[in-house]
């Protein structure tokens, strides 16, 4: 009896542990499930580095996707920005390696180790390194990319890009906030960038244009299954702190009354000077200085031009939706609201009310100058009616404008670029 009921609970003790085993391993198996569900989930997530080396900063764009075929849906982007640019580091590539360090520790903080392999990085150099000597380049460049090979990301290359470069990722990334890229039913985008130096200009026009443009003015685009003709020019000089030097050489310190508030061509660093004269600001008139030094004698050879004859396909309000940023959200949004498009006209009537009132507190300084230019790219450069609608911004959808973004869909769209 006693032996019979010890077996009855080695049984039940057996029965019991089979039972636990059991319940471990739906545990286990469940738990294996999940798992390997979340890394499936975690897989549609893509992350790509971005390190913007400027004239002034370097910037670290971390872009967090989430992907599905072909789509990238952008998620959120983690950003810092040091100071000084690469430039300054001429002399020594070691130190310019350094200044990136910090930008790194955001990406390694921000990527799941996880990831990290997967997960591409590239420098991209601008303004700034361009005008080092090539030696100078090319010892940054090495240093940064042995730099970049040293972390546990995938290097996808270092370089210095062109403001033609600049310009069509820029344009990718004003096209893909606007959700252009899948949608047929909306009018082709220009993108005007005006910086110090240059003002870019990009957009879609038809095939045929490349037929009678020159070399190097048109590219193919293929981006996902769709194709894309761009225009796209550079025009060095014509950013605004260049212009604004070359008509202040252009004109007398009398003649510049119109233009400038007193004190202005000293801040402005030229030779001009306003102390003596009696400050004058008219718009109209200083519109006018600004024609005859920037924009006059324009001569076209081609089917059509731009600025100072450069070949460039007609801009046509009705046919196509003009987003200007950089300088002109950043002088506009001084003097009227940037919310809605503005009209041609609209700018200029704001800019009158501004200069043409000696107490405005936003007519100070050069400022009248540098509406007057802004006013003149668009009606004498672009040659763009009173009536045509310009998007001014530094943001959609509360991402930055930046080229950085438009770089990191080309690559993980594995986008084609054929020059014409």
């Amino acid at each position: 009896m006693l032996r019979f009921y010890f077996n009855r609970k080695r049984r039940a003790l057996l029965l019991g542990l089979l039972l636990t085993a059991s319940i471990l391993l739906l545990y286990l198996l469940s738990y294996h499930h999940i798992k390997n569900t979340s890394y499936n989930l975690d897989n549609s997530t893509v992350y790509d580095i971005v390190l913007d080396a400027g004239s002034t900063g370097s910037r670290i764009h971390v872009f967090v996707f989430k992907k599905s075929g072909n789509d990238l849906e952008l998620r959120s982007e983690h950003f810092k920005r040091v100071e000084p640019g690469l430039s300054s580091f001429a002399s020594d590539a070691s130190a310019a390696v350094d200044s990136l360090k910090p930008l790194l520790e955001v990406a390694i903080s921000s990527v799941p180790p996880s990831h990290y392999r997967s997960t591409a990085v590239t420098l991209k150099a601008t303004a700034g390194l361009r005008l080092l000597p090539k030696d100078q380049q090319i010892g940054i460049l090495n240093a940064v990319d042995a730099y970049l090979n040293s972390t546990p990301f995938s290097n996808r290359g270092v370089s210095v890009i062109t403001g033609d470069e600049e310009a069509v990722y820029g344009w990718m990334t004003l096209n893909y906030l606007l959700g252009r890229f899948d949608s047929n039913d909306k009018p082709p985008v220009v993108a005007i960038d005006m910086g110090g130096a240059s003002t870019q200009i990009i957009f879609k026009t038809p095939t045929e244009s490349a037929e009678w443009l020159p070399f190097r003015y048109a590219l193919h685009l293929k981006i996902k299954e769709s194709g894309f003709t761009l225009y796209h020019h550079s025009y060095l000089g014509f950013g605004l702190n260049e212009a604004r030097k070359r008509i202040m050489s252009h004109y007398n310190d009398e003649q510049m009354l119109v233009c400038l508030s007193d004190g202005a061509s000293k801040a402005s660093g030229t030779k001009n000077e306003t102390k003596g004269f009696l400050t004058t600001l008219n718009f109209d008139s200083c519109t006018e200085l600004v024609r005859k030094a920037v924009f006059s004698d324009d001569i076209c050879k081609h089917a059509s031009c731009g600025i100072k004859g450069v070949p460039q396909p007609p801009i046509r309000g009705g046919e196509h939706e003009i987003h200007a940023f950089s300088y002109f959200y950043d002088l506009l949004r001084r003097i009227m609201p940037v919310n809605a498009p503005l009209s041609v006209a609209s700018i200029r009537e704001a800019s009158q009310k501004v200069c043409n009132n000696p107490n405005h507190p936003a007519s100070k300084g050069s400022m009248c100058l540098d509406l007057a230019y802004l006013y003149s790219y668009l009606s004498y450069g672009l040659k763009l009616s009173d009536t045509t609608l310009v998007h001014v911004a530094d943001e959609i959808k509360g991402q930055s404008l930046s080229w950085s973004l438009g770089d990191s869909l080309a690559y993980l769209w594995k986008t084609e670029m054929t020059q014409y």
